[in-house]
């Protein structure tokens, strides 16, 4: 129902809504800020990882982020971010190698 009403007349209210930020309303303001300029949910982070090429790159990544939390460079739900996408290196890592290795298998049930 709300829905509707809004649907049938957005323009109208987003007009209501900006005279009144401009008129001093802040709730009225904080609701076209947010939709201009949303609050960031994370931000960049500016971290040196080594190459990851392989499982050895991972172990070494991940050890980069320990040090990271532990000397403060990173803030732990930094660092979980970042963890999670080297945990999806891993897995591309992974099925890379099992299709290499299945291939390997393949081939060499042909040959003999």
């Amino acid at each position: 129902m709300a829905e509707q009403l809004l649907a049938s007349d957005v323009d109208g209210v987003v007009r209501s809504v900006v005279k009144a930020a401009k008129r001093g309303n802040m709730v009225a303001a904080k609701i076209v800020l947010d939709r201009l300029a949303p609050p960031r949910r994370s931000r960049p982070i500016h971290f040196d990882l080594p190459p990851i090429a392989d499982t050895a790159g991972l172990i070494a990544a991940f050890a980069a982020l320990t040090s990271g939390v532990a000397n403060g460079t990173l803030t732990p739900d930094e660092a979980a971010s970042v963890a999670t996408l080297l945990e999806a290196q891993r897995k591309a890592i992974e099925t890379h190698d099992l299709s290499v290795r299945i291939a390997a298998l393949e081939s060499h049930d042909e040959t003999a």
